[in-house]
């Protein structure tokens, strides 16, 4: 019994979910343009990767995926009417859990830096060889330069007396 109420627990907690921005402003604008968007792709938006069971892999595999031009050209709209918040965008995308709505978000942003030809192919990082910089040179110590020596402070003889240790009267 414990089990069937778990169940639907879980079951309940991925269906109540409030939208993100990023979702409520592509279901704005699909309507603005007169789109369909399935209210089932909308939810789907804004689960969590981690949350994700073998059909919802499936599912964000065949149906969700393939619609990531279309939801990023919505918000790349958005993102152009209310004023190109590069900073804001990406700040409110790290505020977020992972999830495909970030996905879209960031793949808005990245296809507006790459107009604004501010961006390289994120790709190509990965293609490059990972370049470690040299460790930093070591100096040894010879016997004419002493250890370094942490000095204390005496404590003075009779401490300040501290504000809720004054008498008042």
């Amino acid at each position: 019994m414990e089990m069937v109420e778990d169940a639907a627990r879980e079951e309940g907690a991925r269906k109540i979910r409030p939208r993100s921005f990023f979702t409520r402003k592509i279901e704005g604008k699909s309507k603005e343009k007169g789109l369909e968007v399935p209210q089932q792709i909308l939810s789907f938006l804004d689960q969590p990767f981690e949350t994700f069971r073998e059909e919802d892999k499936r599912f964000y595999e065949e149906k969700v995926k393939p619609l990531f031009d279309q939801l990023s050209e919505l918000l790349l709209e958005v993102f152009d009417q209310i004023g190109r918040p590069e900073e804001g965008w990406e700040e409110s995308t790290k505020l977020m859990p992972d999830c495909p709505a970030k996905v879209v978000a960031m793949l808005a942003l990245y296809r507006f830096r790459r107009q604004a030809g501010g961006e390289d192919d994120p790709l190509k990082v990965l293609d490059q060889p990972l370049q470690v910089p040299p460790p930093p040179a070591r100096q040894e110590r010879t016997s004419t330069q002493p250890a370094a020596r942490r000095t204390v402070k005496p404590s003075p003889e009779k401490p300040k007396p501290k504000w809720w240790e004054k008498k008042i009267f």
